[in-house]
């Protein structure tokens, strides 16, 4: 379901959204080498978007670890990648019509 959401948004909007947000990343000091950025350097990046002005730093550590245990991709069995293979994908069935 969130794979879909994401799907759905235009390269376009993400672009335009990463535009508006280096006006605020222009002012981040670029000297720190390791590349890393704290919690309290996060914190006070997004405290000066719109609308995340109430964010402490207890929730950005909070999103941050949410999902440090992810693999980052879906584990699956070899009876169910084969399964997934095998499906049928209506989507690209869809495609190839559309383009006769």
């Amino acid at each position: 379901m969130i794979n879909e959401a994401w799907e759905s948004v235009p390269e376009h909007t993400l672009k335009r959204s990463w535009r508006k947000l280096a006006l605020y990343l222009e002012n981040v000091d670029q000297s720190n080498d390791s590349g890393s950025i704290t919690v309290t350097e996060l914190n006070g990046l997004l405290k000066q978007i719109p609308g995340c002005g109430n964010c402490e730093e207890d929730d950005v550590s909070s999103w941050l670890d949410y999902d440090a245990d992810d693999a980052g991709f879906q584990l699956m069995s070899d009876d169910e990648i084969i399964a997934q293979v095998q499906k049928p994908n209506s989507d690209d069935d869809n495609r190839e019509s559309d383009e006769d």
